[in-house]
């Protein structure tokens, strides 16, 4: 019997299937706490995934990789070096434009700078 699989976090009333997979496929990552039951009482009606579901394949590190981690082990630089961290920029709305200032400091000069006395 082939299971219905429903998108990660999804309301299976409102949301399309993205595969089938067999039902001992389905009870293995409900057993393994990787998805729950649309309907426990009738397993017909698919599962959710709480995470990704498992591929099957297996990855391994190569033996050039393993070599290169048994020499560099803890003597290598921690993995943030040459990191920094730059802060979001503080716009409410960073879409509207910028002043350009370019403009206005060459035509400053040109500007009549005089000021009227300020009164008393």
């Amino acid at each position: 019997m082939r299971v219905p699989v429903y998108p990660r976090g999804s309301d299976p009333r409102t949301a399309r299937r993205i595969l089938s997979k067999s039902l001992s496929y389905a009870q293995e990552e409900v057993r393994n706490y990787r998805a729950d039951w649309v309907d426990p009482a009738d397993p017909s009606r698919g599962i959710v995934p709480r995470e990704f579901l498992a591929s099957g394949k297996l990855l391994a590190a190569t033996l050039d990789q393993i070599e290169h981690l048994a020499v560099e082990g803890m003597n290598g630089p921690p993995p943030d070096v040459g990191l920094k961290f730059i802060p979001p920029p503080m716009e409410k709305n960073p879409t509207l434009p910028r002043i350009n200032v370019e403009s206005l400091v060459v035509a400053a000069p040109s500007w009549d700078w005089q000021m009227e006395p300020a009164r008393a």
